[in-house]
């Protein structure tokens, strides 16, 4: 077979491909674009509504209820010198064995 004929035989499939990358790559971004929008729509209303109330930090005063349940181990904090954010970590197990150690979430999200 001929360079051309090959070529003149693969196109419908090389079109194909091409419309379904443009259709994926438009509906991907496309959604994640309309998301953002959404997101920084909802964030600058909040701001409009409450300026001081939007981005402020809250501290709790009493821990959530899943602390004092000794089931799940035992919870405490570390307090970090220079920044002064405070950590949150469980214990739970037989102190002689292995350490496995779980890091996750933002400092405020544990």
């Amino acid at each position: 077979m001929s360079n051309s004929l090959m070529h003149w035989l693969l196109l419908p499939t090389r079109l194909s491909l091409w419309i379904l990358s443009l259709v994926y790559y438009i509906v991907v971004y496309g959604t994640a674009g309309i998301t953002a929008c959404l997101v920084l729509i909802r964030i600058a209303w909040t701001g409009f509504k409450d300026p001081y109330g939007t981005f402020q930090w809250t501290v709790r005063k009493k821990p959530p209820a899943c602390l004092q349940d000794p089931e799940l181990g035992d919870h405490a904090f570390l307090k970090g010198r220079s920044s002064g954010l405070r950590f949150h970590y469980v214990t739970k197990g037989d102190h002689k064995k292995p350490l496995m150690l779980f890091l996750h979430g933002f400092p405020e999200n544990w």
